[in-house]
Order: structure tokens, then C-alpha cells, then sequence
């Protein structure tokens, strides 16, 4: 997967080489998505997440000088954060790290999306979303991550509704990112995890980037390697709660 952006002048960043790619963690939680970023060789900028006691849980799993430590910026005081406070508070924080984030990822609350609830357009949770894509013309990252349930990638609404049709794909292409380039619900019984839990992906690439953002295989390239993954951790193909 690399990552070059021949519009400002950047280097190429690959994942895997030296230079190291840069990310911010968005509805963090206890940082699930950290972690397996940073296991992969990504420096972890900031995190936001709103809830005390998983922002608890994260700042001490996470401590500065530790191998998968942040790069805290001094002027964001590392403590929970409501991501639009942070956005209405520290506004000049953010622009000064503008341009220099390669990867914005987060996982939004999905209740308003999930096909198990009442799937409303207008459900108030739908807004923290908005306040992600916010933060996302803020920062102008070169890519963007969202993790989210299937639901997600449906419409709102029949089709005579006039409601906004595959609600992430039109807000992100409304900021100026490719989305199509790579999107896919991924099943987590096929990645060693003992639950089924269908969970809907996508990336979202600047479209300054697209001729040159190599992604388009990363579905591809996961999904091969999951075999020799699993191999290695010793669990078979399919774990139930009881291996």
C-alpha cells in the first residue's frame, strides 16, 4: 500500500519502509484501531474519544515513551475529548497539523445506521459523523478510514424519498475523496475472531492522489494473506469462543 502525493511535492510513504506514516484516531474507544495501526509500523498522532473511563483505558495502554506511545501535540491536552469541542476550542491546534496526517480512521456511532435499529435519517447520532468529516476538512489527510455496521453503506429510505442515498459515500465524496476506490464488509469469524459480526469498511482516498495512491488491492492483498496470518498464530480458519 503506498501512498504518494506528487500535487504538494510529498515523498512516497510505504507502509512497511522506513518512513514512517502518520495517523489520527477518531471515536477511539479504548484504541482498537491504534493498536492495530501501530502494530503495523504507524506513529499514532492524537486520539479523540469522548468517554472517561475508555479514554482511561487508552491513556494508560497508550503512555508517552511506551513502544505504541502518541505523538501528543502540547497544545491538545491529552484528556477525553467531544470532537466538536475540541474542534471549537482548538482550532489553530488542528490547522497546524494540517496537510501532515496521512490517515484520519474511526469508527462513528452507529446506532443510527444499524439495520437492527430504526435506521433514521435524521437520528441525532448521525451527526457525530458529521463532526468526523468536520475534522476531516480540517486536517486534510491523505486518506480516510472508516470502520462502521453494514448498514452504513445502505440507503436511507426508498427510492422515492428524496433521503440521501449510501450516506458515507456522499459525505465523503463531498470533502473531495475518491470512496470507490476500495470499500467491503469484512466478516470477523474470517480473521480469527470467534463472533461472525459483519462489519462494513472503507477508504477513502484524496483525489489529487488517485492515480498515484495504490490501495486498490488492499482487500485483495488482506484477504490472501490471512491464511499464512492465521497459520502463524496458530488458530484455524474458523474459532469458536471455546478454542
Amino acid at each position: 500500500m503506498r501512498v504518494q502525493d506528487h500535487a504538494i511535492g510529498e515523498e512516497t510513504h510505504s507502509v512497511g519502509s522506513s518512513e514512517t506514516l502518520s495517523f489520527v484516531d477518531v471515536f477511539a474507544g479504548c484504541g482498537g484501531l491504534s493498536l492495530g495501526l501501530k502494530q503495523a509500523g504507524w506513529n499514532g498522532l492524537f486520539a479523540i474519544e469522548k468517554n472517561a473511563n475508555a479514554f482511561e483505558t487508552l491513556d494508560h495502554n497508550f503512555r508517552d515513551g511506551a513502544r505504541f506511545g502518541y505523538q501528543w501535540p502540547t497544545a491538545i491536552e491529552r484528556k477525553p475529548w467531544d470532537i466538536a469541542e475540541l474542534i471549537e476550542q482548538k482550532g489553530a491546534a488542528l490547522q497546524a497539523i494540517a496537510h501532515r496526517v496521512d490517515l484520519m480512521a474511526g469508527g462513528p456511532p452507529c446506532q443510527g445506521f444499524s439495520h437492527a435499529g430504526r435506521r433514521r435519517a435524521d437520528d441525532p447520532r448521525n451527526r457525530l459523523f458529521e463532526d468526523y468529516l468536520r475534522l476531516v476538512e480540517i486536517l486534510q489527510p491523505k486518506l480516510v478510514l472508516i470502520e462502521n455496521v453494514r448498514g452504513f453503506k445502505s440507503d436511507f429510505g426508498d427510492a422515492g424519498s428524496g433521503e440521501i442515498k449510501n450516506f458515507a459515500a456522499t459525505l465523503i465524496e463531498r470533502l473531495g475523496y475518491q470512496y470507490d476506490i476500495t470499500s467491503k464488509i469484512l466478516i470477523a469469524s474470517n480473521f480469527g475472531v470467534p463472533q461472525i459480526r459483519p462489519r462494513f469498511f472503507v477508504i477513502g482516498a484524496k483525489k489529487s492522489l488517485s492515480k498515484s495512491c495504490e490501495i486498490e488491492s488492499f482487500f485483495a492483498d488482506l484477504e490472501s494473506g490471512t491464511a499464512s496470518f492465521l497459520t502463524g498464530q496458530g488458530l484455524a480458519p474458523k474459532q469458536s469462543a471455546h478454542d
